[in-house]
């Protein structure tokens, strides 16, 4: 009987016990979670909700252009860039070679003297692709039997903004005769770029963050965050990002700025420079067939998209108006048909009336000659 009684009793105080110490426990790990956030904070690292975080500790998901997955490198100047294993393939498609950030499509051999190297920047209507008005550029000079290198630097998702990094950087070092780009639509209402500082893409900015604020999910995330700091001994931390100056440009402010930055850095290095205004639905008129009139009327029926388009383009060309290195193309498909892809790409006819258009500028200006 005392016994069993004896049984009882300890069995009532090893419960108790248990229950003591899980309390203990979990008042010993919120303590813990509390002087973790307070230590965080005092050392101006990233500091987080008490005992439970439900933050995604991934990085930052694709740049641009989801379904090939071809813009899978970062850059550190520009945001991202191709993969060379792409840009490679996408070479071979177009019977050209690769270089670092570049497709070229070298001169046909059974022309004879020194080629005119032309450097070509711009967004996804220039970058790289079947059917593309580059490619189509390169055949209009063999037929004119005009001895010219292209380097196509354009590249899905770069704005005026990338297209004057890439010049400074990558640009300049080749020694080009021409620089051409072909700009407007990336440059609408900074899709392409931070508002704050249009020089820095959205998605630079993006991996930046991750940098300067990694994050945790879980249990206990402020605690596990002090514990990594202590463990790794770093006496510095990464506390923020610095855009620069902040800048107070309309969207066709800053591509005039870019615009003008191209044309002075060319210029002093002995380059030609011209930067074309791409035509794009809804800013000027052209012949629908029924293919395009749907795309049409998904673009009217974009909140802002056309207000945003009518609105650049109009003060670009009024900024820009006059200027021997600028040449607005947005009427050049006025009376055409089946030019349109989607609201801003060409198709194969739109290319080829794209290169047509730029070959026969460059043409009336006497560039083609070399000197």
């Amino acid at each position: 009987m005392h016994r069993s009684t004896r049984r009882r009793r300890g069995s009532f105080f090893g419960l108790w016990a248990l229950l003591l110490g899980v309390l203990a426990s979990v008042l010993l790990v919120l303590l813990l979670e509390v002087g973790s956030r307070s230590l965080l904070k005092g050392e101006r690292l990233r500091a987080y909700p008490l005992l439970w975080s439900s933050e995604t500790g991934t990085g930052p998901s694709q740049a641009w252009d989801e379904s090939s997955r071809s813009l899978t490198y970062l850059d550190p100047l520009l945001g991202f860039a191709y993969d060379p294993d792409v840009l490679d393939e996408q070479a071979q498609a177009l019977e050209a070679r690769s270089e670092p950030g570049f497709v070229v499509h070298d001169p046909s051999p059974d022309l004879r003297g020194e080629p005119l190297e032309l450097l070509v920047l711009g967004g996804s209507t220039t970058a790289p692709r079947r059917g593309g008005w580059v490619g189509s550029l390169a055949e209009v000079f063999e037929a004119g039997g005009h001895r010219v290198r292209i380097r196509n630097g354009g590249v899905p998702g770069y704005s005026s903004s990338q297209d004057f990094l890439k010049l400074v950087r990558d640009g300049v070092p080749l020694e080009p005769d021409i620089v051409i780009a072909l700009e407007g639509v990336n440059d609408l209402g900074f899709s392409h770029a931070d508002p704050r500082q249009p020089m820095v893409h959205p998605y630079g900015l993006k991996v930046l963050d991750q940098v300067a604020n990694p994050r945790l999910s879980g249990a206990v995330p402020n605690l596990r965050a002090a514990v990594a700091a202590m463990w790794s001994g770093e006496v510095w931390a990464v506390r923020g990002v610095n855009l620069g100056t902040r800048a107070n440009f309309s969207p066709a402010e800053s591509w005039w700025k870019n615009a003008q930055g191209a044309e002075a850095i060319s210029r002093a290095f002995g380059a030609r420079y011209l930067v074309f205004l791409q035509p794009t639905m809804g800013v000027e008129a052209f012949e629908p067939d029924s293919r395009e009139q749907e795309v049409l009327k998904a673009v009217l029926s974009r909140n802002g998209y056309l207000q945003d388009a009518r609105s650049f383009y109009s003060k670009a060309r009024d900024l820009s108006g006059g200027t021997e290195y600028v040449v607005d193309l947005t009427g050049l498909f006025a009376g055409e048909t089946g030019v349109y892809s989607d609201a801003r790409h060409q198709t194969r006819r739109g290319g080829r009336l794209l290169a047509q258009a730029i070959y026969a500028e460059l043409e009336e200006r006497g560039w083609l000659e070399v000197h």
